[in-house]
């Protein structure tokens, strides 16, 4: 168990709340909740009652990805928590497809009613919108595994079915390629994408991939699919409806919500927006969706949430029921005030935790505190980061934990704790295209053909099919793809250029002409480096604590 959540859960108001949980269509409000004490709270009440769904219900999108990294960190089993994302636009609005989105929403639904997720993080936004989600939930996720027998074509035909788009090379979540025997796909439910080697209609082989270059990684015994989005129905037979989370919600979960803010409102504010917009898309003609079948009315919400048990984590004390904690004092960058607050839970024997958002932000601070020596016994510092700190004085031990981004006065850097491999801008080989030309360093110009399966003894390779004049094909290595580089005209309307011949003459003169103009650079530049060095030089004085610290603040 970790250490933090043990020391929460012997406060005596945890202990009362994990044997008496809410009932449905009741609320309790437990007070005193500061900084990350909410989701820490959750996943407290997660390890006292495993088989309890909690849904973590905040404000905005932001909030969502802090409690989700905050449950990350003091959360080990796999699969316990899920994100139930909203989407980034309004219906009405023009956006881009958001397949990630989707796919986290199927991932999370799909967790949610197999019973493999405790705490589902969403907001009422997301709540609130109504999608096409498939009558029949069982089934959504397909696992191959090596040896199985499995046909191709149906597992091609799955794909489409589940709004996978073939492409050329695999981007991106939601893709699908397919050469010769060789599937290759990025289904949200691995977060890498998976190369799948059939042998006829048996499952020879799967492998992870790295989208930059193409190579296989590590091999793996089976993967899973989930649907990219729920807008296409399972077979011909399963109709989809349209559905809102919360009316799919299990009867016994335990709607939690987090922060001191009104649920009632946020759903109002979005029912205003979504028909004002509606409203301005009649006038001018057009004939949109209906709201209704888009998003709960605020009236309908209402009627569902009260059917759950509600349990509102706030920071107020005023209610019978409230943790003893308080948020930590404000260090504003000054090492002299953290160094007394130190010394202070020292003397009183109270537990302090330093956070560090990586290795060299923790020596780093160690060195300002003077060394290991010279922290606290009672001080640790660890690696790891949650939104914000607090002090818990209830607990057999009492507790203090500060973020050195509260210490240095910086914001914490949000980051979605289910990211993608792949899932950023591409370079070299996933930009490539057949018909790009293509510059060898030893060949020179040349138009990419493709990508081909080269068997050789004991292995096989991938390679990039490259054409030269003449119509000579050079086949090279994926893995030497360092060896070429996209050409790039002076603008768009730039002429293609002539390709070279292998082994001519041609290439070999530019080549020359490129090095020696180098060499030109170079010489010049080494001769303007050795004045510099040979000039008189001004010594400053060693960094000063002060210069440390302000290094500190951008680590």
């Amino acid at each position: 168990s970790n250490p933090i959540l043990t020391t929460i859960g012997t406060c005596p108001t945890i202990l009362e709340l994990a044997q008496r949980f809410p009932s449905p269509g009741t609320q309790k409000q437990l007070g005193g909740v500061h900084g990350s004490l909410g989701p820490l709270t959750l996943a407290t009440l997660n390890e006292r009652w495993p088989k309890q769904v909690f849904v973590a219900l905040v404000r905005t999108p932001s909030d969502a990805i802090s409690v989700e990294t905050d449950l990350d960190l003091v959360v080990t089993t796999p699969d316990t928590c899920h994100s139930y994302p909203q989407r980034e636009a309004l219906p009405y609005e023009d956006s881009q497809p958001q397949l990630e989105i989707d796919g986290l929403r199927v991932e999370a639904i799909e967790a949610l009613f197999s019973g493999r997720t405790q705490i589902l993080v969403t907001t009422p936004r997301a709540l609130q919108e109504r999608a096409e989600i498939p009558s029949q939930l069982a089934g959504l996720r397909r696992t191959i595994r090596v040896g199985e027998q499995a046909s191709f074509s149906a597992i091609r035909s799955f794909l489409e079915e589940k709004g996978f788009i073939q492409m050329p090379l695999v981007e991106e979540v939601g893709q699908f390629a397919v050469r010769g025997g060789i599937l290759d796909v990025f289904s949200v439910a691995t977060g890498e994408p998976v190369r799948i080697e059939f042998w006829g209609d048996e499952v020879a082989s799967i492998r992870s991939f790295n989208i930059s270059d193409q190579r296989s990684t590590h091999e793996q015994e089976e993967t899973h699919i989930l649907p990219v989005t729920f807008e296409r129905p399972n077979e011909d037979t399963d109709e989809s409806v349209s559905r809102s989370l919360l009316e799919l919600l299990p009867a016994d979960v335990l709607i939690a919500q987090i922060g001191d803010w009104s649920i009632e409102d946020e759903v109002a504010k979005t029912w205003t927006r979504v028909t004002t917009l509606h409203e301005d898309l009649i006038q001018s003609g057009e004939t949109p969706s209906l709201p209704e079948t888009l998003f709960l009315h605020p009236n309908e919400f209402s009627q569902s949430l009260e059917k759950y048990a509600h349990l509102h984590l706030s920071v107020e004390s005023n209610s019978s029921t409230a943790l003893e904690s308080k948020p930590p004092p404000e260090i504003d960058r000054d090492m002299g005030r953290l160094e007394a607050y130190l010394r202070e839970g020292e003397a009183q024997g109270q537990e302090t935790l330093l956070l560090c958002d990586n290795d060299g932000q923790l020596q780093r601070l160690e060195e300002i505190l003077g060394g290991v020596s010279r922290i606290p016994s009672n001080t640790t510092l660890g690696i790891g980061s949650l939104s914000s700190g607090f002090e818990l004085t209830c607990g057999e031990k009492r507790l203090r934990i500060l973020n050195d981004h509260e210490i240095f006065r910086r914001t914490k850097r949000l980051r979605r704790s289910r990211r993608f491999r792949g899932s950023v801008a591409l370079e070299n080989l996933a930009q490539i295209k057949p018909g790009d030309y293509l510059v060898h360093m030893d060949h020179g110009v040349g138009r990419f053909m493709g990508l081909e399966l080269l068997e050789i003894p004991g292995q096989e390779l991938e390679a990039l099919a490259i054409e030269y004049a003449g119509g000579e094909v050079l086949r090279l290595p994926v893995y030497r793809l360092d060896l070429v580089e996209r050409w790039v005209g002076e603008s768009e309307d730039s002429k293609p250029p002539s390709v070279h011949r292998i082994g001519g003459k041609r290439w070999k003169t530019v080549r020359n002409k490129t090095e020696s103009a180098l060499e030109e650079m170079m010489v010049k530049l080494l001769e303007l480096y050795a004045r510099r060095e040979s000039a008189n030089g001004f010594r400053f004085s060693e960094d000063t604590q002060w210069q440390t610290e302000m290094e500190s603040s951008f680590l």
